[in-house]
C-alpha cells in the first residue's frame, strides 16, 4: 500500500485507519462541489445535489455499505466494491447535471470559459476517483486525481483573484475613510453611481445577489442612506 494511510506504524487497527482515509477523502469531495457551487453561484433546484443532502446519502451509504459490511466480513475489497457502486453512478449524473446547468450561465466572456473549463476538469477527475477506486486500492493513481482536482480549483481562485483585481472599482479614498467602506463594497457602491442594478453587479462580480444585498445594507447603515438615490447624492 502506499500513502499515509494504512500503516502498520500508526495506533489503531486497519479497519479504523480505512474509515479514517475513505472518510478524509468523502469530506474533501464534498468540500470541492461546496466549492464549484459557490464559485458558480449554483442554486441548485435539485434537492438531491444540495450539499446537506449529498452529506447524508454519503454518509449513510458508507456506514450502511462500508463501515458495517467491512466489520462483520472483513474483507476490504468486498466492502469497498458494495459502497463505491452508488458513489460512482451518483458522480457521473453529477456531471452531467453541472455540466447542464454551467452551460445555461455561459458567457462570451473569455473569463467565464477559463472558469468553466477548469470547473469540468475538476470534476471529471472527481468523477474518476470512485471508478478507479472500485478496481482497487491503487493510492498513487486516487491521489494524483485528487491533486489534480484541487490544481484545477487552485487555478480558478488564482484566475478569479487576478480578474478581480483587474476590475478593482475604487472610489475615494477620502469617502471610504469617511464611512468605513471595505474595498467591496467600494467596488458596489461605484456600480450602483453607475447605475447597475444588484443582479447587474452580482454578475459583475461573480458572487450571488443575496451576497449584493447584503453588502448594499451594510453601505446604507454606515452612510446613513435609505435610498440608492440618497446615497448617489450623498456620494457625487
Amino acid at each position: 500500500m502506499n500513502g499515509l494511510l494504512p500503516d502498520d506504524n500508526f495506533p489503531g487497527p486497519r479497519f479504523l485507519q480505512y474509515i479514517i482515509t475513505y472518510s478524509i477523502s468523502i469530506v474533501m469531495c464534498i468540500y470541492l462541489v461546496w466549492y464549484l457551487y459557490k464559485e458558480f453561484n449554483i442554486k441548485t433546484p435539485n434537492t438531491f445535489f444540495k450539499i446537506k443532502n449529498l452529506i447524508i446519502i454519503l454518509s449513510l451509504c458508507f456506514a450502511l455499505l462500508f463501515v458495517i459490511p467491512y466489520y462483520y466480513t472483513g474483507s476490504l475489497d468486498f466492502a469497498r466494491s458494495l459502497f463505491l457502486i452508488f458513489p460512482t453512478i451518483l458522480s457521473i449524473v453529477f456531471i452531467v447535471y453541472f455540466f447542464l446547468v454551467i452551460k445555461k450561465k455561459t458567457k462570451r466572456d473569455r473569463y467565464f470559459k477559463i472558469q468553466t473549463d477548469l470547473g469540468l476538469s475538476s470534476i471529471f477527475s472527481l468523477v474518476m476517483l470512485p471508478a478507479l477506486t472500485y478496481f482497487g486500492d491503487f493510492q498513487p493513481i486516487t491521489h494524483s486525481i485528487m491533486t489534480s482536482s484541487f490544481f484545477f480549483v487552485t487555478i480558478m481562485e488564482v484566475n478569479s483573484y487576478l480578474y478581480r483585481l483587474k476590475n478593482t472599482y475604487k472610489l475615494d479614498q477620502d469617502i471610504a475613510d469617511l464611512y468605513g467602506l471595505t474595498n467591496r463594497e467600494n467596488e458596489i457602491v461605484l456600480q450602483i453611481i453607475e447605475g447597475y442594478s444588484y443582479k447587474k453587479i452580482a454578475e459583475n462580480m461573480f458572487i450571488s445577489y443575496g451576497t449584493v444585498r447584503k453588502h448594499a445594507s451594510n453601505i446604507f447603515n454606515k452612510s446613513n442612506c435609505s435610498s440608492r438615490q440618497e446615497l448617489i447624492d450623498k456620494v457625487n
